[in-house]
């Protein structure tokens, strides 16, 4: 057989997509209209922007594939788990293990923290889930600086670049 590039993006970019329209279909009816739009608009761009930048111009990578499940499996868990419950912090372990897969992974926090920022603006909402919500995106991204050498540094890495990695 041959390796067929074309069909191997196309059927990637079709998983893609049907993992992040499961999400919203999933999620959607527990948040309204309006919500549901904008966590349509958030999932499909953090899944997208890895995607088109990290797969497309450095090959298949099982990386990508990990780093948009945990992106999907936390967002799901932050839009309908609650404070302290199992699926809540097995969400929170999928934030973190997103950070390990690629530095693009910060990207979902974004849309995270915008769910739990609208989700407070709201009037006769429980407000404990968020708070903790946000604190997390919070101690999220502060790992990820921590765990994440400089862009200078990487920046100029190719493929071939594991002897600069070991020394």
């Amino acid at each position: 057989g041959q390796w067929n590039n074309l069909l191997e993006i196309t059927l990637n970019a079709v998983l893609l997509a049907g993992a992040t329209g499961l999400l919203v279909a999933t999620v959607a009816p527990a948040l309204g209209r309006f919500p549901a739009v904008v966590l349509a608009l958030g999932a499909g761009t953090v899944s997208a922007l890895p995607y088109s930048w990290e797969n497309t111009l450095f090959g298949a990578q099982i990386n990508l594939v990990c780093e948009i499940g945990f992106s999907l499996c936390y967002m799901r868990a932050m839009a309908r788990g609650t404070h302290c419950s199992p699926a809540w912090w097995l969400g929170q372990l999928a934030a973190g293990l997103v950070l390990l897969t690629q530095r693009s992974g910060v990207l979902v926090l974004a849309p995270v923290a915008g769910l739990h920022l609208w989700r407070l603006a709201r009037p006769g909402v429980s407000r404990r889930t968020d708070l903790a919500g946000l604190a997390m995106v919070g101690v999220w991204v502060l790992v990820f600086f921590q765990i994440s050498p400089p862009f200078e540094e990487t920046g100029g890495m190719k493929a071939d670049s594991w002897r600069i990695i070991l020394d």
